[in-house]
């Protein structure tokens, strides 16, 4: 960012924005773009509170993950009046790219339990296109193969209305496999494979209907209808897989989601604090054979200790009833990012949780490569590079009434520590490396490819 170079006395001088000049935007809307600015033509700042919401909008810029460079020239229009320049270079917006998926829970179960099998990865292609008509608009179109068969189609509109505050977002899709996760024995899941049937099939559509009021601010109306069909023998060997050995399972899904998101990048938070809320409830019709409700909390805190050393700590807790649910929707530990680490080849289902993450992070390296290709520097001019080192501590315990007797992971506190290095790019791209050590002490080397929250 390109800072006004003023001298120390003017910085409590009081200076009027006369216009906004934004260029570089070849393809999004200038609307879009205002959306997203802390400060306006017209308004009166003393030069330290330019200086911040200058940073603030680049923030918010950058969370929109539409740019990947943002600059800000000033130019004096008069001894007390100023001229704001705001430089943006688009991203690429259209990937026609195939896809590859892993059907395990995580890299490392893959690697190493499932000794990098390749008949469980999922291959195919994905269309996305994102600032569609340049307001935001993205679209995905998914069709893979292998391990599971899937089709999927999503459209996203940010915004519906004029204020800016309204958006939507639509599923349309379906999966099949012919191997399924029956049980958990142990704290590993259990499989059943037949090759000349579908074990599960899923088939889900639904809507998302958000409302952004501020900057910081989100709440989310998501309903989905879903209907999952399984085969008998995957319904004899756990008949409560779907409860009660059912072989069809038929929901209609509702979720609110408030979410309080302030910060810095999203991709790489370091500073700031998130704060979401989630309630759902599975089963609104008379036709619906599920019936279950579950709330979630996460809370996590971002601090600058100093200019190359962060604090993140977080809390994440499902409590959800009755107690009695199918098995297939009872997740707790061991799923996406839900997890304490160094467990990350265990599975701990139940009905509640708790969750406790701690890192310190010291950055060692941060640079940009200019990039020098003429194809290339039309979306990316510079490759930029972070490295940090960090040590961590989590802890967490999952209540579980059903399947504690043969998995001792159930019921019983977690913690597990370690040390890593985390490597930064462009696009949001992340590479976690991380030793961890579990309280009973197993040791093990990990790989993950998302931030934690």
């Amino acid at each position: 960012m390109l800072l006004m170079m003023v001298s120390h006395h003017l910085q409590g001088q009081i200076f009027h924005i006369n216009n906004i000049e934004i260029s570089g935007n070849r393809k999004t809307k200038t609307h879009i773009i205002i959306r997203e600015m802390a400060f306006n033509a017209g308004d009166s700042l003393t030069y330290n509170e330019l200086k911040e919401r200058m940073e603030q909008t680049q923030k918010n810029l950058f969370n929109t993950f539409l740019f990947n460079e943002i600059k800000f020239e000033i130019f004096d229009s008069s001894q007390s009046a100023l001229s704001v320049k705001v430089l943006l270079q688009e991203r690429f917006y259209t990937y026609i790219l195939p896809s590859m998926e892993l059907a395990d829970r995580n890299f490392n179960v893959w690697w190493v339990q499932e000794n990098h099998d390749l008949a469980r990865i999922n291959i195919g292609a994905t269309l996305l296109q994102r600032n569609i008509r340049g307001r935001n608009e993205t679209m995905t179109l998914t069709a893979q193969t292998g391990y599971t068969q899937q089709l999927a189609l999503q459209y996203e509109f940010p915004f519906l209305d004029k204020n800016l505050t309204k958006g939507l977002q639509l599923y349309l899709g379906g999966y099949r496999n012919k191997e399924s996760f029956a049980a958990t024995v142990n704290n590993q899941q259990i499989f059943i494979r037949d090759d000349n049937h579908y074990m599960r099939q899923q088939f889900k559509s639904g809507a998302m209907f958000r409302f952004r009021p501020k900057i910081f601010i989100r709440h989310s109306l998501e309903i989905n209808w879903v209907k999952t069909a399984i085969e008998d023998s995957l319904a004899n060997y756990n008949p409560d897989f779907l409860l009660h050995h059912q072989t069809q399972q038929q929901y209609t899904l509702l979720r609110y989601l408030f979410e309080c998101d302030h910060r810095d990048v999203k991709a790489y938070p370091l500073k700031g604090y998130l704060l979401t809320f989630t309630a759902t409830r599975y089963g609104l019709l008379l036709s619906d054979n599920v019936n279950m409700s579950e709330i979630t909390l996460l809370t996590s805190r971002y601090t600058s200790i100093s200019k190359n050393l962060f604090l993140y700590n977080s809390f994440k807790g499902k409590l959800s009833a009755p107690m009695e649910q199918p098995y297939n929707l009872q997740k707790a530990f061991g799923y996406a990012n839900d997890f304490v680490r160094g467990y990350e080849y265990e599975v701990v289902d139940g009905q509640h949780y708790a969750l406790f993450r701690n890192d310190l992070k010291w950055k060692i390296f941060q640079k940009k490569y200019p990039l020098h290709y003429s194809y290339l520097h039309t979306f990316l001019q510079t490759l930029p590079l972070q490295i940090f080192l960090k040590t961590f501590v989590d802890g967490g315990y999952v209540v579980d009434k059903y399947y504690f007797a043969s998995n001792s992971l159930n019921n019983s506190w977690l913690v597990g520590y370690g040390v890593g290095v985390d490597f930064v790019t462009a696009y949001d791209l992340l590479l976690r490396c991380e030793i961890s050590r579990t309280k009973t002490g197993a040791t093990g080397f990990f790989i993950h490819m998302r931030a934690n929250i």
